[in-house]
């Protein structure tokens, strides 16, 4: 101990911690976790206390907790914590990233680390690799999806600003356009048409369905995000899909047009041969007060294409 400074510069805490400068700043301003003194000549320095706040806090949140409710825990002393590291909640949680769902929790950090920077080029260049390394499907349930839940929650906590969101969902929304093209499906594969609703740009989760749906054969087409309105009942007097999977995930397309439902509803009745879907968060608020017939709501977009051709 007597060999060691009594403070360290913020580049060498990034150093100890494995967190950025950035984040060390973030998680000061926006959650007083540590309070670092000031040199006269205005720089930050840090005790070896802060070091150790911020290790323990960064383990929580790589185990599944929120940043805000990691720092809670690390601020009601060490008794605290360790009651709650035993807590059966906590035992599942982490159990759920690592084992469960196979996460791997260090390809996740170096993609966050890629997307707080806003390197584009590193993180298409370091998915790519993932997807060749692990197969399309792990990629999807074990990388992406932990990968773009950990975004939003780092941009819904303010810890990431809308542009580095922006740059981490778009090169994932491009990564998997890429896969969806270098995926061939047989002509004669029934059709699938997937379409955010009018007025709804998340579209990530329906270019994962597509994937799915071309590896159980089945061709796809995509609306794109925020079709114009009539393009989904247009398109589907055209091409005649089997199957039409349709997602909302907030409600601002039912504030913007407060009849779209009901007049894709009764689109939907009148087309006996063609299958409809619905999902996402919005979709589940909008149906829990509304009857979703002659829609199937599914919890989990996958299940348009597990569901049997009959009902």
């Amino acid at each position: 101990m007597g060999n060691k400074p009594a403070f360290y510069s913020i580049s060498q805490v990034a150093e100890m911690t494995g967190l950025t400068t950035q984040l060390i700043r973030k998680w000061e301003q926006r959650y007083r976790l540590i309070q670092p003194e000031r040199m006269p000549n205005g720089y930050r320095v840090y005790t070896q206390h802060d070091v150790d706040l911020l290790q323990k806090v960064s383990k929580l949140v790589q185990n599944g907790f929120s940043v805000k409710n990691a720092v809670l825990s690390v601020q009601n002393q060490h008794s605290h914590l360790r009651a709650l590291e035993s807590h059966p909640e906590y035992q599942q949680t982490s159990e759920t990233l690592v084992s469960d769902r196979g996460m791997d929790v260090s390809k996740i950090q170096q993609l966050l680390a890629l997307g707080e920077r806003a390197d584009s080029s590193g993180l298409i260049e370091t998915m790519q690799r993932m997807q060749q390394e692990l197969g399309i499907r792990p990629f999807l349930y074990e990388i992406v999806v932990p990968f773009l839940q950990k975004v939003g929650t780092f941009w819904e906590e303010g810890v990431w600003s809308e542009y580095q969101e922006h740059i981490a969902s778009g090169v994932t929304r491009d990564v998997l356009i890429q896969m969806r093209r270098t995926l061939r499906t047989p002509e004669s594969g029934p059709l699938l048409l997937a379409a955010c609703v009018p007025y709804e740009r998340h579209e990530i989760p329906l270019h994962m369905l597509m994937i799915e749906a071309a590896l159980e054969g089945w061709r796809s087409v995509f609306l794109g995000p925020s079709p114009a309105e009539g393009a989904i009942e247009t398109s589907i007097v055209e091409l005649q899909p089997v199957r039409v999977a349709l997602s909302m995930s907030t409600l601002e397309p039912v504030h913007i047009h407060p009849t779209l439902i009901d007049e894709l509803s009764q689109f939907a009745a009148k087309h006996a041969n063609t299958t409809f879907f619905f999902g996402g968060r919005g979709a589940q608020a909008y149906f829990s007060t509304h009857s979703a017939h002659p829609f199937y709501l599914v919890q989990n977009l996958r299940d348009v294409l597990r569901t049997p051709n009959f009902f």
